[in-house]
């Protein structure tokens, strides 16, 4: 079982409408003809001799980590790869109740958010990054909603 972000990895576009399932094994760019098989890779590319061989290689929709769980199925957007992609290497990430580096608030977040909710957005707005030499402070507001395992159904929060 597989599942990947619904992205064509050339230019973006949504590679699936609606729902059904997939009779040909295969799904095809709307925009420019990229092909993607069922494991996510790109096979065909229309004018493949236009692009450069590097740009190709190992080119892939980006997958999602699927569980099975209490007779479900369930896509995982987050995990700790993509999480990690996002910091710069020497980041200390500061949520108030945590501080650390990249590493530790990825194994805190991802482990908070599963043993807490079924399931959790965040809507992030009005980032700023100020520079001063080599050293960058970066500062996010954001918004949060989740369904929790216990207690309250619904829990929404916001801050910075």
């Amino acid at each position: 079982m597989s599942a990947f972000h619904n992205v064509c990895q050339h230019r973006g576009a949504r590679l699936v409408d609606g729902t059904g399932n997939c009779r040909t094994g295969r799904f095809r760019c709307p925009w420019h003809g990229f092909v993607y098989d069922l494991q996510g890779a790109v096979g065909a590319v229309p004018l493949r001799e236009s692009f450069d061989p590097v740009e190709l290689e190992g080119l892939r929709a980006p997958a999602v980590r699927v569980v099975e769980w209490g007779g479900w199925i369930w896509m995982m957007l987050s995990d700790d790869e993509l999480l990690l992609s996002c910091y710069h290497e020497d980041a200390v990430d500061d949520h108030g109740m945590f501080v650390g580096d990249r590493e530790e608030f990825a194994d805190w977040v991802v482990g908070m958010h599963s043993a807490t909710h079924l399931s959790h957005q965040h809507c992030l707005f009005n980032h700023t990054c100020d520079l001063d030499g080599d050293v960058a402070h970066a500062e996010t507001y954001y918004m949060f909603a989740g369904m929790n395992r216990e207690g309250t159904a619904l829990v929404t929060s916001g801050g910075r």
